[in-house]
């Protein structure tokens, strides 16, 4: 069985409790700990067994040296056969160091990719060496090269933050695990509780890496005390991954005098019988998400479950279609369904694509019909079969709603110019927030714009009135430059101001050379 029972974490105290300035060398912790089973192709001893046999033949190389200072042709016959195989096999095992390490930073590198930190690593070797002159063997220095966005960071343990180091330690723990001996065993890997300490940032790609093709001949344990995390984790690997649920349950046992025991009232109990409490684990294999919930309450007839059930898938799937700014209220506070309804049509709006409303408008007429009466205690709501079938595929649908892909084109202070040669005005306008390219169901769009007017001029006046043609205050010209207008307002401004109609204002924004509109193709 391949062992995957080491914690990253291991590896990221090396840098967190790693406080003096310098490097820091690996070697220790690699071929200890991150290397300790691996195995060179087509060899059968791991690096660490290959090291401390090195080790012990370097130091009984040295006694036998100490015990005969003027050894005899046998003795000395011994020594030299000894010390050349030593030092033959410490160039060995620095040969075999060598491959390992390759591998090594070359998956470390590939997973690193995932979190988008924008860091690579290259580890840095001083070989182990054997000095036949004075009969000693040294280890090998290991130091790990960072660059950050292409630019190398001196002493990283103290530039990169704890979610950087996260990543890379994470990355390399992986990484050790694909490098150890695979070969007619069970590739098993075990996480405990892995997402602890970990920010969002670095979960969600810690998924997709045990996605990846290179673990597909792995069996992988997750475990995790965070119900929240347990759910994102349910809802984001597919396919041959499985959610269990396991809790403790408290059981009670009555001994009766006879010696026989029975469930704590299960029947009645004699005088003089004993109750034991202890707990046995209680498994739900497999874990339902609320919609699986609500098909097995209205198996069961549990209508009023069934439609609770169903609220509360709506708001899930809303929570997971929607990006975190569309979730919570100017406040900060968590929105309830009626309020993520709402955001999820301004949601495609900002996207610039039609929101399917056939599916929409089911879903907001069983929340007022069925979602929010089935949650309170209300003798007068009745609920019916055919309704629930109903809400039951109206869900449905809407979990299977196709995600709309955002591509950036352009970003936000870009800016472009306008001239208009009649009415003598010019004016330079910034973007706003980035433009998306968006594809939704096939349907390609741009998403709403947003401009600033940055500066003008009109007939050599900066900041000029639109009829008097006095220069605006500063209080006015800041309202005018602060406010983010739509691609409408700022095309009604500058019709305004140059007294002529303007058909497609996108034409009229240049930049660079290029037109507005020629960008957004």
């Amino acid at each position: 069985m391949a062992k995957g029972f080491f914690s990253y974490r291991e590896l990221l105290a090396t840098h967190l409790d790693n406080t003096e300035s310098g490097d820091f060398d690996l070697f220790t912790i690699l071929v200890e700990r991150v290397l300790h089973n691996y195995i060179s192709t087509g060899q059968t001893e791991t690096l660490s067994a290959l090291w401390n046999s090195l080790k012990a033949q370097n130091a009984s190389l040295i006694e036998i040296k100490e015990q005969n200072p003027v050894p005899d042709a046998v003795i000395g016959q011994t020594i030299n056969e000894a010390t050349e195989t030593l030092d033959r096999e410490t160039k060995i095992f620095q040969d075999r160091l060598d491959t390992s390490l390759a591998l090594l930073e070359d998956d470390t590198n590939t997973f690193n990719q995932y979190f988008k930190h924008g860091i690579k690593i290259t580890f840095n070797v001083q070989g182990a060496t054997y000095d036949i002159t004075l009969n000693q063997l040294t280890a090998p220095k290991i130091f790990l090269d960072v660059t950050y966005n292409g630019f190398k960071v001196p002493e990283h343990h103290q530039y990169l933050n704890e979610a950087r180091l996260s990543a890379l330690a994470i990355s390399m723990f992986l990484a050790s695990v694909l490098n150890n001996p695979t070969t007619k065993v069970l590739n098993l890997l075990f996480l405990d509780d892995i997402f602890l300490g970990l920010d969002t940032g670095n979960r969600l790609p810690l998924l997709d890496i045990l996605k990846d093709a290179k673990f597909e001949d792995f069996q992988i344990f997750m475990t995790t005390y965070d119900r929240a995390w347990f759910e994102l984790a349910k809802d984001h690997l597919s396919g041959n991954w499985k959610s269990v649920e396991m809790y403790a349950q408290e059981e009670k046992i009555t001994e009766h005098p006879d010696g026989v025991k029975h469930l704590t009232g299960s029947i009645e109990h004699p005088p003089g019988s004993k109750e034991y409490q202890f707990e046995k684990p209680l498994i739900i294999d497999p874990s339902l998400g609320y919609l699986e919930k609500a098909k097995l309450y209205f198996a069961n007839k549990d209508y009023p479950a069934a439609g609770n059930a169903l609220r509360r898938a709506c708001e899930k799937i809303l929570k997971s279609y929607l990006p975190e700014g569309y979730l919570l209220s100017k406040n900060g506070e968590p929105l309830e369904l009626g309020n993520l309804l709402s955001n999820i049509t301004e949601y495609f709006e900002d996207a610039g694509q039609d929101i399917p409303r056939d599916i929409l408008n089911e879903i907001i007429f069983f929340k007022n019909a069925l979602f929010n009466p089935s949650s309170h205690h209300d003798l007068r709501s009745n609920f019916y079969r055919g309704e629930i079938e109903r809400a039951i595929k109206a869900v449905q649908k809407f979990k299977n709603l196709s995600k709309i892909s955002w591509t950036p084109i352009l970003t936000p202070c870009q800016e472009f110019e306008f001239e208009n040669t009649a009415s003598n005005l010019k004016a330079k306008i910034l973007i706003g927030d980035y433009i998306y390219k968006t594809k939704f169901d096939g349907n390609e769009s741009i998403s709403k714009m947003r401009f600033y007017i940055d500066w003008w001029e009109k007939d050599g006046i900066e900041f000029c009135k639109q009829r008097t043609r006095d220069r605006h205050t500063d209080k006015e010209i800041a309202g005018i430059s602060t406010r983010a207008h739509s691609i409408e307002e700022l095309s009604n401004w500058l019709t305004r101001m140059t007294g002529i109609a303007i058909a497609d204002i996108k034409t009229e924004l240049i930049f660079s050379g290029n037109t507005l509109s020629a960008l957004l193709e």
